[in-house]
């Protein structure tokens, strides 16, 4: 009965000590991140592994890190909502368990996703915009234009009015520490979603992660 009391507390005071060493890790993440953001932004950071440790001891790496970013403010675009996801992430394990700093080393691969809000694109073009039942309008001289969104090669959002006439209106993403790429465009009520995949953290996301 004693063996087993001990085994329990071992496990008690192991788990403890792993569960610490991954919320540090959490939260130098987000003060990292953080660090490269607008001041009213709030971020948060997830490793989702549990256990963490005998991940970075053994291995070096954890398979997913995940940042999320609210309340992002241009310029040019104010952002409500940024999500990053990383899997198969290297890290170094002696900064980590020495230094108690986590530094990120390389990754498989990485998804991003922007919400630009109704309201965010009404500020920046200084006109009413409306989406809803997935389509997207813009009002000029008091007339309601549907206009179709895309991304183009520079990984601007580019709102193309339907039919002829009309100008066309591109827009820079900024932010791009924190989101390096655009791919495709998706029209949800009251916002448009924008994402991308990515295979090598690109560097001023790097420099956001590691804080250099």
């Amino acid at each position: 009965m004693r063996r087993i009391l001990s085994l329990v507390i071992l496990l008690a005071i192991l788990t403890g000590g792993d569960l610490l060493l991954r919320n540090i890790a959490e939260q130098q993440v987000a003060d990292q991140v953080k660090s490269e953001m607008p001041a009213n932004a709030h971020v948060s950071a997830s490793i989702p592994v549990f256990p963490f440790v005998p991940r970075v001891v053994f291995w070096g790496s954890v398979p997913k890190v995940n940042v999320k970013v609210t309340n992002v403010q241009g310029p040019p675009l104010n952002l409500a909502e940024a999500r990053v996801s990383i899997s198969g992430v290297v890290v170094n394990r002696h900064h980590l368990l020495n230094k108690r700093r986590i530094e990120l080393v390389s990754i498989d691969k990485g998804t991003v996703e922007a919400v630009v809000t109704q309201d965010a694109l009404s500020d920046v073009l200084h006109a009413p915009v409306k989406i809803t039942g997935g389509t997207v309008s813009l009002t000029v001289a008091g007339q309601s234009v549907t206009v179709k969104p895309s991304i183009d090669k520079n990984n601007h959002l580019v709102l193309t009015p339907v039919g002829s006439g009309g100008e066309v209106r591109t827009l820079g993403l900024g932010q791009a520490n924190l989101v390096p790429c655009a791919g495709s465009v998706s029209v949800e009520e009251g916002k448009v979603r924008v994402s991308c995949s990515f295979t090598h953290i690109p560097d001023s996301f790097v420099r956001a992660a590691n804080g250099k």
